[in-house]
């Protein structure tokens, strides 16, 4: 969600550097377009891959998202 990443990336500690978000691997989008931008800027702060899925539903398949994130 859209405004989940925007609030990640404009929090204070998180700008500072005093929240450390490196042990994000892969996160998923899915309730709106995700900007550009915000896109760059979290996987920037986090150094994990943002995947966009308006196809996304409330329960995603396990499988697919371990196949995202490369684990079995």
């Amino acid at each position: 969600m859209p405004t989940l990443y925007n609030a990640i990336n404009n929090r204070p500690e998180v700008k500072a550097g005093k929240i450390n978000l490196r042990s994000i691997k892969a996160c998923i989008s899915g309730s709106a377009p995700l900007m550009r931008e915000t896109k760059e800027k979290f996987e920037e702060l986090s150094g994990g891959k943002v995947f966009e899925g308006l196809w996304i539903v409330r329960s995603a398949d396990r499988d697919s998202l371990q196949s995202i994130v490369g684990h079995q």
